[in-house]
């Protein structure tokens, strides 16, 4: 059996600061120039997780990570899973901020998109005679 004291707190660097779930496309680069387009999962001050269709950079590569409204935010890859990985940022980013940039680009996305249904995408309904059904 492990015992915790309630009374003494944990080092500020154990601590992990609370994670924001969000979903968003975003840029990621590294000094080499390799870049690659990454899926933002969750966001904190001072971290990202990501994802990518590609092969993730390495653990401990120097990155710059490009956000929706242009603002960029350098760190470096702490951890990678299969094509998940996770980003230490060098400096906070003020999550409020980034939400209004999101919800901005999601709305002007939403104004310049026109949707039409195409004859190919209706579903038709054809009439039943029910005199024409047999009882199976």
């Amino acid at each position: 059996m492990t015992y915790v004291d309630p009374t003494v707190e944990p080092a500020a660097q154990d601590m992990r600061a609370p994670r924001q779930q969000r979903l968003f496309c975003a840029q990621l680069s590294e000094r080499s120039g390799i870049s690659w387009d990454i899926v933002i999962r969750n966001v904190s001050e001072k971290g990202v997780g990501a994802s990518t269709k590609e092969t993730p950079p390495k653990v401990g590569t120097d990155v710059t990570l490009t956000l929706p409204d242009g603002a960029t935010a350098c760190g470096a890859v702490r951890w990678v899973n299969n094509k998940s990985f996770g980003i230490e940022l060098a400096q906070s980013i003020d999550l409020s901020m980034l939400t209004t940039a999101i919800q901005r680009k999601n709305e002007t996305q939403v104004d310049e998109s026109q949707w039409e249904v195409s004859r190919l995408q209706k579903i038709i309904t054809v009439p039943i005679d029910p005199s024409r059904l047999r009882k199976i």
